[in-house]
């Protein structure tokens, strides 16, 4: 039993540090002065940064999702 609950205890603090890694990393990219994307293994979008935005003259409603070989994009 005692067993049991170290390993519940253990995998909340794994997920707890994980939570707050991603959280750090997404504010690093958000406070970036250079336009970032951050693509997925299908060359979709699933982070980008203000400045990317506004390079890019699109808003994050349009832009997530997006992959880079779309052809109204033309990047590739």
């Amino acid at each position: 039993m005692m067993e049991a609950v170290w390993k519940v205890t253990e995998r909340m603090k794994a997920e707890e540090a994980l939570r707050l890694s991603e959280e750090k990393f997404k504010q690093l990219i958000w406070d970036m002065q250079v336009g970032v994307l951050l693509q997925g293994p299908g060359a979709e979008i699933l982070l980008s940064n203000p400045q990317a935005l506004e390079l890019l003259g699109l808003s994050e409603a349009q832009l997530l999702g997006m992959t880079s070989f779309d052809p109204s994009w033309r990047v590739i």
